[in-house]
């Protein structure tokens, strides 16, 4: 019994390894830009209901890459793999939620599928989370909870998180006001190319004196070194409210 339980787990890892490998090609003739090859390699795995395929063919299907720009067919993989747990679809539902494409507007859905998303470790959605939350959008009105959730999508380096975390902290909202503190996120937030926090920085250390802009710098430096890179990997319309 133990030899059959062994052969048939060696069976379904190659299975499972298969699927991966077939994703994986995929996935790069979507980077190239090869979506027809790119159908041809996904469908198999769509008609296994493999979630991160349902995830991509959603993709396909509201980009129109290989396919006619179709939003309720998108909609329905993006449900798919959102129900199995897929983040990013989860992601792409609550935006078509929000903008009522591709299915009937309903703003409650559309906060629920992002905050799913957002638990789930997605950073896009939990940068929208802080941003419902600070605007008190579908949801009661609370800067603490805003802070949390920017503070986590800003751990993995997603600069407009970052940015507003920075405001926050200037302007003791939901956090301590710290100016020092403001220097080192929008620090970061330049790191990454977001032009809006090199002003905001210059704005902060006209607040600061040379040892507090010292120490900024280097907390910065520490703290940028320990954030997690960002690995979400998508390209449906993003949804937010700009700062």
């Amino acid at each position: 019994m133990k030899k059959l339980v062994l052969f048939c787990f060696s069976i379904l890892f190659c299975l499972a390894q298969a699927k991966a490998n077939d994703y994986n090609e995929a996935l790069d003739m979507i980077h190239r830009g090869d979506f027809e090859a790119a159908l041809a390699e996904l469908k198999p795995l769509v008609e296994l209901g493999l979630p991160i395929a349902l995830y991509q063919q959603g993709n396909m299907y509201a980009n129109g890459y290989g396919v006619s720009k179709d939003l309720n067919k998108a909609f329905e993989f993006y449900k798919r793999a959102a129900d199995r747990g897929i983040p990013e679809a989860q992601f792409a539902l609550a935006q078509m939620y929000f903008n009522g494409k591709g299915v009937k507007k309903d703003n409650q859905k559309g906060f629920e599928y992002t905050r799913r998303a957002a638990e789930k470790g997605l950073a896009a959605a939990q940068f929208n989370m802080g941003v419902l939350y600070q605007n008190g959008d579908y949801t009661t009105q609370s800067y603490e909870k805003a802070a949390i959730w920017y503070r986590d999508s800003a751990m993995q380096n997603y600069a407009l998180a970052q940015f507003n975390l920075a405001l926050l902290y200037y302007d003791g909202l939901g956090v301590s006001k710290d100016i020092e503190m403001s220097y080192v996120w929008n620090r970061i937030a330049a790191f990454n190319g977001y032009a809006p926090a090199e002003k905001s920085m210059t704005l902060d250390a006209k607040e600061l004196s040379r040892d507090q802009i010292k120490r900024g710098r280097e907390r910065a430096d520490e703290l940028y070194l320990k954030i997690a890179p960002r690995t979400d990997d998508f390209t449906p319309m993003e949804w937010s409210h700009n700062p």
